[in-house]
């Protein structure tokens, strides 16, 4: 019988590590393009100066509400526009249309990032797969807690919305870096900052995505092919 060794603070409630078959998530770089979509006129990523104070970010799945920011992305555009449709609930193709919003695209480049990117990473560290896309946000918000505190400066998941896209979060605030077209073409400044361009300006979500985006209640098809034998 393993021994079960509880990492972190007592906060960190549901990372439970098996001493002799599993271990922390695995720490990554990470120097990708990543995309998200916000509402016209506002800014693409959280921080404190810009808006007349520092501004509160509403719970996500990993971060709470007041306890800092966190920077969500997906790896994939369509990954992005999913989490919208899941969002809203929007269910046809006429509902799709009708949105305006601003999609970013941004260079994400950032050290020691937690790879929980599939299912069985979610295994090997002794977490509950089903956290990752469950529509309760509970159990991320405690692993991301763990991971802050272990030194961990973002994860990467598997998306709730949209079962084979792949999303990033970069923990605390961030600052844009913005350029005319491609962000990758701008020198990086120091870690506060993320490189960030315009993709797509009032536009809405691909219509197909209405067949393809999980909603809130569904099963996670991907989590489903993953679990069944």
């Amino acid at each position: 019988m393993s021994t079960k060794v509880m990492l972190g603070r007592s906060c960190w409630t549901s990372f439970v590590v098996d001493s002799v078959n599993r271990s922390a998530p695995e720490r990554v770089p990470v120097d990708v393009s990543a995309f998200r979509q916000v509402a016209p006129g506002m800014p693409p990523l959280w921080h404190d100066a810009g808006l007349g104070g520092a501004p509160t970010q509403s719970d996500g799945r990993w971060h709470r509400r007041g306890v800092g920011f966190a920077q969500y992305f997906s790896l994939s555009p369509a990954g992005a526009w999913a989490e919208l449709i899941r969002y809203f609930g929007l269910r046809s193709p006429e509902q799709v249309v009708e949105q305006r919003r601003s999609l970013w695209h941004a260079h994400v480049e950032v050290e020691d990032v937690a790879d929980l990117s599939t299912f069985d990473r979610w295994v090997a560290c002794g977490l509950d797969p089903m956290d990752a896309v469950s529509d309760d946000h509970a159990g991320c918000q405690r692993v991301a807690q763990g991971l802050v505190e272990q030194g961990y400066r973002g994860v990467l998941a598997p998306s709730a919305a949209l079962p084979e896209a792949i999303n990033i979060t970069v923990f605390g605030g961030r600052y844009e870096q913005e350029a005319i077209a491609d962000p990758r073409t701008l020198a990086r400044r120091d870690d506060r900052w993320l490189r960030v361009a315009v993709a797509a300006e009032g536009a809405h979500p691909p219509q197909v995505l209405v067949t393809r985006t999980r909603y809130r209640g569904q099963p996670h098809g991907g989590y489903e092919d993953w679990a069944s034998p």
